[in-house]
């Protein structure tokens, strides 16, 4: 499934020497100190390393629920919510690989709310972590917009609106169409 080979992706990254210089760039230079993100990231990876799962719930819903998102992190729901409908418009040939696309860069903005937790890293950092484990290479106008754009959204559940980082149909679509997983 794709979030274990998310976590197998996750863990051979968190074994290279540049880890920590990679996850402090995506979620360092908030206002949470540079020793509590430096602890924060050492743990992170250190779970990575160990094989250690993170508790996280996944939801596959519908674009009612969803509209135009692809994919959503909520930190107070602690639940990662994919775009089911949307997941069935993208070519079967590339599913596996989008959808690993998805869960890493969700991961990431789950890794922000565990290593910033009273502030959001600047930038889409889930795009960014995704698209460094995957080696996906943005255009510079893609890069500069994952670097300045937060990826705040919100969508209804039962009639609650939840605040979420969200990743839109169209720019997941864009980023994804640049890499092919071998």
């Amino acid at each position: 499934s794709s979030d274990l080979s998310a976590y197998a992706l996750l863990g051979a990254v968190a074994r290279q020497s540049d880890a920590t210089a990679l996850f402090t760039r995506i979620y360092g230079g908030t206002a949470t100190s540079a020793s509590l993100i430096s602890s924060r990231v050492a743990g992170i990876l250190s779970n990575l390393q160990s094989g250690l799962r993170f508790k996280f719930t996944f939801a596959v819903l519908s674009k009612d629920e969803m509209g135009t998102t692809a994919a959503a992190w909520s930190a107070a729901k602690n639940c990662f919510y994919i775009n089911g409908d949307w997941l069935l418009t993208v070519p079967e040939a590339d599913r596996s690989q989008r959808l690993l696309w998805l869960v890493v860069s969700q991961m990431g903005y789950a890794f922000d709310s565990l290593i910033n937790t009273t502030y959001d890293a600047a930038g889409q950092e889930g795009a960014l972590l995704a698209n460094a484990v995957l080696g996906v290479v943005p255009s510079a106008s893609q890069q500069t917009a994952l670097n300045q754009n937060q990826a705040a959204a919100s969508i209804t559940l039962s009639g609650v609106k939840v605040a979420v980082e969200a990743r839109s149909e169209e720019h997941t679509s864009e980023l994804q169409s640049q890499f092919r997983i071998s």
